[in-house]
């Protein structure tokens, strides 16, 4: 054991040393002042409703703010009102077919009288009485295209419908020993004829000349929509904000990468959970950028990377949140770090208001069991 505890420092040190050559970002607040305030939100639950959840979407339309959290003790979409700040209902979920088979995974609320549904390879449509309007096999779809990989969702590339182009898009996942260059990384599912179209998004060059990372190193992160036309989107361990464009499918790099950019290669053989561990420590991690048609900027949180000497008397759960913030073009503006052990992490969502954090995190010992608590942060230049 000592012998291996050696050699994985001397391969942390040598990590390291190979970083700090990396170019950094420019200096905070180069665009002048920003202001980050904080609102808090505390809604009183009712019997049914949980104090966090694990997938939720937020809706708002005509001054209606809302969250629908998905509460998988009672299959049903638990709904509350933002600026009441009051459980308004819920929405059970029973009659839909095999609903209780079917584990959840993502939601997308497109009306109050349309949400998506997605788990386990299966996207659904309901309406607000939670009768099922459509079915989609996702996977088996993909499979008959003659597709190689698996479409998929995450908390970092959530569902969301476009109604411009009658489609929801997935993350394309694919083995490692098959990944190679021309593989696209984003697939759009249109609905009405259940097709497929590969869009021209790829890995970054990291990722396609070692195909041996581990892994969520390579996973994609995607924005909520800000537009009809464009898709934002990013990398976990990358800080740039790319925008790619659904009208003539350039791309555009809008923030310059640093050093958070950096992923460390591993032989298909390694499987040592303390040595992940420590990548994931001394690496940032940069979240889905988002934001809202009715804002002028775009929050993308991210977890500060730490070093070594922490790394050796801390856990994962004591890296430290910060928000960046961009205008609404995508450049970079500034950075706030955020209250230590108050938020988990991809516990966010975006409203015309600003940036909407789940007061949750695995170690926030205050944390009131009778209560949904909530932080608004609103940024103002």
């Amino acid at each position: 054991m000592k012998i291996l505890a050696a050699l994985i420092f001397s391969f942390l040190m040598l990590f390291i040393s190979c970083q700090s050559a990396a170019p950094k970002l420019e200096n905070l607040g180069k665009a002048g002042p920003i202001e980050l305030k904080r609102q808090r939100i505390a809604i009183q639950l009712d019997e049914h409703s949980l104090p966090s959840y694990q997938v939720f979407a937020h809706f708002e339309r005509n001054q209606r703010s809302m969250l629908y959290g998905y509460n998988p003790n009672t299959k049903q979409l638990d709904i509350f009102n933002l600026n009441t700040q009051l459980v308004e209902g819920h929405l059970p979920l029973d009659k839909i077919i095999d609903a209780a088979d079917i584990q959840l995974e993502q939601i997308f609320v497109f009306r109050e009288t349309d949400i998506f549904l997605f788990g386990e390879g299966q996207l659904l449509r309901i309406n607000r009485q939670g009768e099922l309007q459509e079915h989609h096999s996702v996977q088996n779809s993909w499979n008959d295209a003659g597709l190689q990989g698996t479409p998929t969702l995450s908390a970092n590339f959530g569902l969301e419908y476009l109604p411009e182009q009658d489609s929801v898009l997935f993350y394309c996942q694919y083995p490692l020993e098959e990944l190679n260059p021309s593989l696209s990384v984003i697939a759009k599912y249109r609905l009405a004829d259940r097709s497929w179209e590969l869009l021209p998004i790829n890995h970054l060059d990291e990722v396609v000349q070692a195909a041996e990372l581990a892994g969520q190193m390579i996973e994609l992160v995607k924005g909520n929509q800000f537009d009809n036309e464009n898709l934002w989107f990013g990398y976990l361990y990358d800080s740039a904000i790319s925008k790619f464009s659904l009208v003539d499918q350039s791309i555009q790099m809008k923030a310059p990468r640093n050093d958070g950019g950096m992923m460390m290669h591993l032989s298909t053989e390694t499987n040592n959970t303390n040595l992940l561990q420590a990548h994931f420590m001394l690496n940032p991690q940069y979240f889905k950028p988002l934001s809202h048609p009715d804002s002028s900027f775009i929050f993308r949180p991210y977890w500060k990377a730490m070093d070594l000497n922490e790394i050796q008397e801390k856990q994962l759960t004591d890296k430290r949140l910060y928000i960046s913030i961009f205008n609404e073009e995508g450049n970079y503006l500034s950075e706030f770090p955020m209250e230590p052990y108050r938020y988990g992490i991809n516990k966010w969502f975006a409203g015309s208001k600003g940036l909407y954090i789940l007061v949750d995190h695995p170690r926030n010992f205050n944390s009131n069991e009778r209560f949904l608590n909530i932080d608004l942060l609103q940024a103002a230049l």
